[in-house]
């Protein structure tokens, strides 16, 4: 069966068209809330992806970063932070908000590059070597490095609390 004013199928179940019939006030009403309240929630949705894409973006960056205090010797071990700047950019690109396990992996590269950045440190303050700048920039280093596991985590706060 086809409607007469339109010419498409009408509902089996009731005989009246899809397209032409009237919605009822209380429904249009109940429906009208409805999308209000999807947009709401697309909405809050997109302010989280904010800090998601700047947590990646500036993990690229420290791993960049990293490989450049690699390659300019500033620190005597240069393997092991080339290998923190190879993981930061890997980190950047397998990260996902949506996936509690590359959060997780997040954290932990951030905090083993910040305490192994902290200790190289160390070595500049006693001893020998003393030389503050450099030691102050190990500091600088280890605070930058955490920084993308402390946008996760509160990413990941920020999401419970809206549910």
């Amino acid at each position: 069966m086809k409607c007469g004013s339109c010419g498409r199928a009408v509902s089996l179940k009731d005989g009246s068209c899809y397209y032409c019939r009237e919605v009822p006030q209380a429904s249009e009403a109940e429906l009208k809330l409805m999308l209000l309240d999807m947009e709401r929630k697309e909405a809050e949705n997109k302010s989280g992806d904010g800090l998601y894409k700047f947590t990646r973006a500036f993990s690229i960056l420290l791993g960049l970063g990293l490989a450049g205090i690699a390659i300019l010797n500033v620190f005597d071990t240069k393997f092991f932070i080339f290998v923190c700047a190879l993981v930061f950019v890997f980190n950047a690109f397998v990260l996902d908000k949506d996936d509690m396990r590359t959060t997780i992996f997040c954290i932990m590269v951030s905090g083993v590059t910040a305490v192994y950045s902290m200790s190289l440190g160390v070595d500049f303050l006693r001893g020998d070597q003393k030389n503050f700048s450099i030691a102050f920039f190990a500091v600088f280093v280890s605070i930058c490095v955490a920084l993308p596991a402390i946008l996760m985590i509160f990413h990941t706060e920020m999401e419970k609390r809206k549910k």
